[in-house]
């Protein structure tokens, strides 16, 4: 599959989040709360949750320990053949009403043109792996899940691809699969400043607060309605 990207020519490689960038919001926790509201059996051990994001927010946790907590508490245990049924489900509905069209339109554009596309994201490959087939993107980063026996532990297996682990995970593999070419990332979140500071041009799409200061601030290019 990477035989076509070899960078003899050195391509354009353009570089997409997902959350808040191809879709008009985030999709991890609508998605664990999507599954928890059809499986009750879940509701008595979620009443934790609440205290963890608190911690989190307290700045007494970081986000993958955050993250880990909400996966373990409301997917641990769950067997691959109902985390399927649920993917298609939520996915189905994302497809239909979640996608930001116009970024969507960006991402085709630069398909035809022949770039690169690399989908680098911190959701995980529960259902992120879906949406990069729907996509037609040939190339993917994201966090990475612990199975055993055909069921989800709850534990990360590696460290969540956010801020500078995503940018670490986004250069090495390029230099395993020998991409190499000039560089565009597009992104809503400031967590992505690493990689956009990184690249050769970057795009704040529809950015948050933060993000918003930080392209005005260095003269980013905002995409937005």
């Amino acid at each position: 599959i990477y035989e076509n990207f070899m960078n003899e020519n050195s391509k354009k490689i353009s570089i997409f989040d997902l959350d808040g960038t191809l879709t008009k919001s985030d999709t991890y926790l609508p998605y664990l709360v999507g599954f928890l509201k059809r499986n009750p059996k879940r509701w008595l051990k979620a009443s934790i949750l609440p205290f963890a994001a608190a911690m989190f927010y307290l700045k007494i946790h970081d986000n993958q320990w955050l993250k880990t907590i909400f996966l373990k508490v409301i997917l641990g245990g769950e067997t691959k053949d109902n985390i399927l049924a649920w993917n298609k489900i939520f996915l189905d509905k994302l497809f239909t009403e979640g996608l930001r069209e116009d970024i969507v339109t960006i991402l085709k554009k630069r398909q035809n043109a022949g770039d690169i596309i690399l989908l680098s994201t911190a959701s995980l490959d529960i259902y992120v792996p879906d949406i990069q087939n729907w996509f037609s993107i040939n190339h993917l980063i994201c966090t990475n899940t612990l199975w055993q026996d055909d069921c989800l532990t709850g534990e990360l297996d590696g460290n969540n691809c956010y801020g500078l682990e995503k940018l670490a995970r986004v250069k090495s593999y390029m230099r395993k699969h020998n991409i190499s070419g000039e560089i565009s990332v597009y992104s809503d979140h400031a967590s992505d400043w690493p990689i956009m500071n990184y690249a050769d041009k970057a795009y704040a799409v529809y950015p948050t607060k933060r993000m918003r200061i930080i392209a005005l601030d260095n003269n980013i290019e905002i995409i937005e309605k």
